[in-house]
Formats: C-alpha cells, structure tokens, sequence
C-alpha cells in the first residue's frame, strides 16, 4: 500500500515536471520568435536588456533538457502509430517536433498519472 502510494506521488510528480518543461520549452520557442522578427523588421542587431538575455538563457536550458526527456521517451515507449514519422519529427523539427510529440503521443499515454 505504501508502495505504491509513493510510486503514485513521484509519477505525479514526473507528470507536473515534464508539463513544466513544456510549458517552459512553448514560451521560450515564443520568446525567440518575437526577438527573430523583431530583429528582420529592424534591420540591425537588437540590443537585448541583460534580464532578457538570462531568461532567454534559462529557458534554452529548460528547452534542450524538455526535448532530450522526449527523445529519450520515444526511444523507450514508441509509439504504435507512425513511429517513423515521430522519430523523424523529433529529429528534424527539434523542439517544435518535441512539443509536438508530448501534445500527441506522451500526454494521451500518461494521462492516468495525472493529478
């Protein structure tokens, strides 16, 4: 009983991190497409505040550890439909394939762990 009571907790746990992450890994892909088109309608290097820069830094961190966690996830659970396609998207659109990737195939399969 107490087993699995503690495996529940830290499946859950897992569940709120990994929602963390791509949370996180969305608003960081958002961050750095507003500063891209910025800089294309400007025409000229922005000049970025430094708290920008540190929460831009962050939140590449959080996005390469959200995209390795899906990765690694693939490789371990494929997924029965369209495997090939998943691995190929996990690869070639890297984060967008991941954030695809955990809307698609990694929240449906965890969804009884849920809180």
């Amino acid at each position: 009983m107490r087993t699995d009571l503690l495996a529940t907790s830290r499946g859950q746990r897992e569940w709120k991190f990994v929602h963390f992450l791509a949370a996180s890994a969305a608003a960081e892909v958002v961050i750095l497409l507003v500063l891209r088109i910025l800089q294309a309608l400007i025409g000229s290097p922005l000049q970025v505040p430094v708290a920008i820069r540190v929460v831009a830094l962050v939140g590449a961190f959080l996005l390469l550890w959200f995209w390795v966690r899906m990765v690694v996830d693939f490789v371990r659970n494929r997924p029965e439909q369209h495997a090939a396609a998943w691995g190929w998207a996990l690869f070639l659109a890297a984060f967008l394939g991941a954030l695809a990737y955990f809307v698609a195939v990694w929240r449906p399969r965890n969804q009884s762990v849920a809180p």
